[in-house]
């Protein structure tokens, strides 16, 4: 269930900074079908951010792939069908949502038709009675299929405590 939590995290931190990422990209970036592309792949996000506060199952079909696969910080791994069942058992509540931008957190494109999106964010809350606060880096990628963007993979990784020098 908690990769569900930091799924729907990222959902809104990256609703609220694709503005901030997309100028964060190198000016050779800023061409015309880059644009487009970005544009297309923010509508995939806000169905998807859509999908998930309406419990819309087949707009969330349109939004994740048939392969999807998600790793939580755990190393739990889930798909997209079980991701969408932890979805709307509604277990999980969200008290605070933090992106922490980077400098090098930057959606790339490749070919027209794979993007990769890296960010970190803070996020805190309740998952199954349990309060937690973490940090976290994730790595999701996306491909153009048959014209739509769709994710496939979202790793997420827990961020500790930097190593003291």
């Amino acid at each position: 269930m908690k990769e569900f939590i930091l799924l729907i995290s990222l959902s809104f931190c990256l609703q609220k900074s694709f503005a901030q990422l997309h100028e964060m990209q190198s000016p050779a970036f800023k061409d015309s079908q880059y644009v487009k592309e970005f544009t297309a792949i923010k509508s995939t996000w806000n169905n998807w951010q859509n999908a998930v506060q309406h419990k819309d199952k087949s707009l969330y079909n349109k939004c994740v792939a048939p392969e999807y696969i998600h790793t939580n910080p755990g190393g739990e791994v889930t798909t997209r069908d079980k991701e969408f069942s932890d979805m709307i058992s509604g277990v999980q509540l969200f008290s605070k949502i933090e992106l922490i931008p980077l400098e090098y957190d930057k959606i790339r494109i490749y070919n027209g038709s794979t993007d990769i999106i890296p960010a970190q964010y803070k996020v805190s809350g309740n998952d199954h009675g349990q309060e937690f606060v973490m940090q976290t880096r994730a790595l999701i990628t996306m491909v153009k299929t048959n014209g739509a963007w769709q994710f496939v993979a979202w790793q997420a990784t827990g961020v500790g405590k930097p190593f003291q020098k």
